[in-house]
């Protein structure tokens, strides 16, 4: 008697599947089609984002070193454009750090401009001043309109020193422009 192998399944099913191509164009399509669309979509948000990254600027009007010079307060006026106006703001920072084009980390203002006289940078009038090395006074005028105000932040002034630091407010009664 002579012996023959019997087909098993997977054999058969492999001869059908390489056989009927329509069948695994279709399951190609049902595979990629998502992955495709869901790369399509990532790669579009990245070209948004990236387009939309810098059209805010910050233009620095003022920079007030704590007393141990290890931190700084800048005041600077930050536009995002056509659309939007300028807002007065501020981020505690340390000494050897350059103002990133981001908001400000502790206060954010603005006021209309029939009401406080704008500075040449763009700002309104902030006075800040240090009380101690890890104690900042803000003034600002109280026709202003306040978006955030900070009592706290934490602010890395070196590899090993962290500083948090705290925040007081106060209000000043500030000169209208002259007409």
């Amino acid at each position: 008697m002579r012996y023959t192998k019997q087909p098993d399944i997977l054999s058969g099913i492999w001869v059908w599947w390489v056989q009927n191509q329509k069948l695994r164009r279709f399951v190609a399509l049902l595979l990629w089609t998502p992955l495709v669309v869901a790369g399509g979509f990532q790669g579009c948000a990245f070209l948004v984002s990236k387009a939309f990254e810098d059209m805010c600027g910050n233009d620095i009007a003022n920079v007030y070193p704590s007393p141990d010079g290890a931190l700084k307060a800048v005041v600077f006026s930050r536009n995002c454009g056509a659309t939007t106006g300028y807002s007065t703001q501020i981020s505690v920072l340390p000494v050897s750090e350059q103002l990133p084009n981001k908001s400000g980390n502790i206060f954010t203002a603005k006021a209309h401009y029939k009401e406080v006289t704008y500075s040449k940078k763009g700002t309104i009038p902030i006075k800040g001043r240090w009380l101690s090395n890890t104690e900042l006074q803000i003034a600002y005028p109280s026709q202003a309109e306040v978006f955030q105000s900070e009592t706290r932040v934490n602010v890395q002034a070196g590899s090993f020193d962290s500083r948090t630091v705290t925040l007081q407010y106060k209000t000043f009664k500030a000169e209208r422009p002259k007409n």
